[in-house]
Formats: C-alpha cells, sequence, structure tokens
C-alpha cells in the first residue's frame, strides 16, 4: 500500500520478464526454463535413460555372448577339420601296414635272387595296384628293399630307383614308421607334393626287410581345408610344426611362415618344400609378420583360440585351432571379427533406431502433456497480472476450471480468491473515500481554526465590534 497525492492505492505482485527477455546464461539454465521444456525433459528422460541403458548393457552382454559362442565354434570347427585329417593320414597309414604286414609282401622283397621275387611279382603288384583303385586319394604305392632300391610300384619309371637317402626310409628301415611333411619323393613327378607313408616290411622272425612306401596326394589335404569356409571371408589354413604354412586357399600364402625363421630352418624348409613352391610361384620363404599369433598356435597341444590384427588388411581377427594328433600340425580357422559382429551390429542400429522413435513419440507426448500442465498455468499468471492492473476477467480461467484434477482445484480455488480479493479492494477503496473526505473536512476545520486563533484575527474581531457598537447609537 503506497500513498500517491494524497491518495491510497494497492500494488501486487511484480511481474517477472519472460524466458525471451533473460540472458542466454540463464536460458540454459533448467531452473529458468518454461515448465512445459521442464516436464518434456524430464518425461523424455525418464523414458530414454533407462531404455538406453538396458539397451547399451544387453548389446554388451551380447557381444561378448556372441563372441564367446563365436570362438566356441570355430575350435569346434577346427577341431572337427584336424579330425578329418587326422582320419585321412589314419586310413593311409592303416593301407601301408596292411600292404606291410601282407606274406608276399615280406617274401618279395626277403628273395636276394629274381627269380625268388619273381613268384610273388605278380601277386604283389595287383595288391599295390588295388590299394590305388580303392582310393583316389593315393597316387603311388612301392616297395623298397633293404638298400632302397625300389623293387615294385604304381609307376613302373620308379623301378630301380634308389631312395636310400630320403628320411623317411632311414627311419622306416630302422624300425620306426614316417609319416613326411608335404613334399616330394619321386622325382620323376615333380609337380605332384603329396605324403609319404614309410613303414617298415617284416618277417615272422621280426627281420625288416624292406620298406612299404604310399603317397598321398597333398591335394586331399588342401581340399579337406579349403573347402572350409565360415561366412564369406571366414577360411581353414594349415601350419607344421615349425609355422610354415603348408595348406591355405590363397596360393599366394602358400608356405609363408607366421613369424621370422631361423637361417638354417628356412634353409630345411627350402629343401623340403621346393618342389610345392614352384609350383605355387614362391621363391623363397617369406614371414606373415605374425609373431604373437605364431607363439599361440605352434606347437599347441590343445584346442584353443585367439584374436589378433592381421596387418596384411589391417583387420581385426579370431582364430580358432586345433591341434592333429597324428601330426604335429595346427589347423586354424581364421574370420575377421567384424564378419560374425555384423548381425549384431545390425540389431544394434534397430535397437537405436527404436530408442529414436520411440524417444520422439516420447517427446511429442511429453509435450502434449507439458502444454496441458502449463497452459492453466499461464491462465493463472495472466490471471494474476490482470487482477494486478484491475482488469481480471475470470472467463479466461473457466475452461481450465472444468478439469476435475488437482489444476482444475487449484484454478477454482484461484476464481474465489480472486473474487474475493476483489471485493475487498473495493470495500477498502469505498473506505479509502470515506476516509479521504473525513481527513478533507478535519483539514478545513483546522485551518478555520488556525486562522480564527491567532492574536491578530482576535484584534480584527475586537474592532468590527467597536464598529458595530459605535455605528448603533447614531442609527438611533
Amino acid at each position: 500500500m503506497v500513498q500517491v497525492d494524497g491518495r491510497i492505492s494497492l500494488k501486487l505482485a511484480v511481474k517477472e520478464p519472460s524466458i525471451e527477455m533473460k540472458p542466454w546464461h540463464q536460458r540454459v539454465n533448467p531452473t529458468t526454463w518454461p515448465i512445459t521444456v521442464k516436464i518434456s525433459v524430464a518425461l523424455c528422460l525418464a523414458a530414454l535413460v533407462p531404455m538406453g541403458g538396458i539397451a547399451y548393457y544387453n548389446l554388451n552382454q551380447s557381444l561378448a555372448a556372441m563372441e564367446a559362442l563365436e570362438y566356441r565354434n570355430l575350435e569346434l570347427l577346427a577341431l572337427s577339420t584336424a579330425n578329418r585329417l587326422d582320419q585321412l593320414i589314419t586310413d593311409a597309414s592303416r593301407i601301408a601296414i596292411q600292404i606291410s604286414e601282407d606274406y608276399e609282401v615280406g617274401q618279395f622283397l626277403a628273395g636276394t635272387t629274381a627269380p625268388e621275387r619273381d613268384v610273388f611279382e605278380k601277386s604283389v603288384q595287383q595288391l599295390l595296384n588295388s590299394a590305388l583303385l580303392d582310393n583316389s586319394s593315393y597316387s603311388l604305392a612301392a616297395l623298397l628293399n633293404q638298400q632302397g632300391t625300389c623293387l615294385a610300384a604304381t609307376s613302373p619309371d620308379l623301378i630301380g630307383q634308389n631312395y636310400s637317402y630320403v628320411k623317411g626310409f632311414k627311419r622306416a628301415i630302422r624300425g620306426q614308421t614316417d609319416i613326411s611333411s608335404i613334399s616330394i619323393i619321386d622325382t620323376k613327378f615333380p609337380n605332384k607334393p603329396g605324403i609319404y607313408f614309410a613303414v617298415p616290411v617284416r618277417l615272422q622272425n621280426q627281420e625288416i626287410v624292406g620298406v612299404t612306401v604310399l603317397k598321398m596326394k597333398a591335394t586331399a589335404v588342401w581340399n579337406i581345408v579349403n573347402n572350409v569356409k565360415v561366412g564369406d571371408q571366414g577360411y581353414a589354413f594349415l601350419l607344421d610344426e615349425r609355422g610354415m604354412v603348408i595348406s591355405h586357399p590363397k596360393d599366394e600364402l602358400m608356405y609363408h611362415s607366421l613369424s621370422e625363421l631361423p637361417a638354417d630352418v628356412k634353409k630345411q624348409l627350402l629343401q623340403e618344400y621346393q618342389v610345392g613352391m614352384a609350383k605355387v610361384g614362391v621363391a623363397r620363404i617369406r614371414s606373415l609378420n605374425e609373431p604373437a599369433l605364431a607363439r599361440i598356435m605352434e606347437k599347441s597341444k590343445m584346442l584353443g583360440h585367439a584374436s589378433y590384427y592381421l596387418y596384411r588388411k589391417k583387420l581385426q581377427t579370431i582364430i580358432g585351432f586345433a591341434p592333429l594328433q597324428v601330426k604335429p600340425w595346427v589347423v586354424g580357422i581364421n574370420e575377421s571379427k567384424e564378419a560374425f559382429l555384423a548381425p549384431l551390429k545390425k540389431l544394434a542400429q534397430e535397437n537405436n533406431l527404436s530408442v529414436v522413435v520411440i524417444g520422439g513419440l516420447t517427446g511429442i507426448s511429453a509435450l502434449f502433456l507439458g502444454r496441458s500442465i502449463a497452459k492453466p498455468i499461464r491462465c493463472l499468471t495472466k490471471a494474476a497480472q490482470d487482477l494486478e492492473q484491475n482488469t481480471y476477467n475470470a472467463e479466461i480461467l473457466l475452461p481450465s476450471a472444468k478439469s476435475q484434477d488437482d489444476i482444475g482445484k487449484f484454478v477454482r480455488t484461484f476464481i474465489r480468491m480472486a473474487e474475493q480479493v476483489k471485493a475487498r479492494e473495493e470495500r477498502l477503496e469505498a473506505q479509502v473515500r470515506e476516509l479521504y473526505i473525513e481527513i478533507d473536512q478535519g483539514k478545513k476545520e483546522r485551518q478555520v481554526a488556525e486562522i480564527t486563533e491567532t492574536e491578530y484575527f482576535q484584534q480584527l474581531l475586537q474592532k468590527a465590534k467597536v464598529l458595530r457598537e459605535r455605528s448603533i447609537p447614531n442609527n438611533e
């Protein structure tokens, strides 16, 4: 309540500036946001934050589970491939052993003269030929005597050749079964590398009279390894005990080592694999520069997996590997990490899209809800301002007053309060007007009293009285 020019008037609350009039640093302050914005943001956060957190957690768990499952699948696929190779090599070993244990083969190699061998030559030759006819994976069967000379073979060009220098023959003639790497012995066929099985031939008295040699085509191994497919980019490969790639779907990577090898090992490998290397156009042993992978895989004795970065392709890669049982070789199944994670990434994208869609719908719903809550509040604010300016009209609040919720109840209470305030203000103004009249009358009386009570005014009254008295006799 203030007094201006002797009048009394009322002032209500001061009107706050709108958000558009506020400086930018206040506009970004959540405490200054309109209630519509606050409600919209709060509802969106309440909907999206839990959903986003759950989606992120589920995605990470799915990625970890998928990666573990893929590692297991690669291990099992590597194990299955290794078992197939083991079975292939074992079957070939059994055939070579069966030939060595044949009675006529022993007698044939025990013969010291041509007539002694002629008795068994035909049946021995039929036995060797039948070994090749029964399985297309074999390309050669031969019998070597104690001196390493070939006395019978499925290829006549080898008869009479001496192979006493071959490591496999040296081991077999001492009584040990030897299974070679993918190499070449029969120089008559330089472009056909294979695996050689050398088995000692014993008589009943256990005397070693020669060696049975069975050659299995290298393609039998390569076909098993190269036919393994993992998605669009995954593949299988085979390492020997020194880390040399002896089977790979890409010829340009054949006969490469995983890591740099010592010079003496390279020399030995060149002698062993030179024909096969020439076949695929490899002149020297090169390293693939994967020392970490080499340490894991070389001479591995158990099933395993690993993740490594493939520098040649600049690609993160996972691998499952399994060792063979009959040879110190290791099968590796290689796959890019991106390939097996592609379905999950697609799922993540769909999940993100759903979060965006739901977030948009939530935002729209929150906006409508916020506006429905803020509209009555804005009407109340306008009504309060009108009440302040003495232009209040309850009609702007009537739509909101029809609502049966808390806001509707609040609006109805405000209308009653505004009516009471207006009535009180009218009564107060009437009282002020009455008080103003009384104040003005009292002021006049005080001013008159101030004049009449002065000594000068009293003297004037006395003079006036004297004049009246003097005038009375004359009139008489």
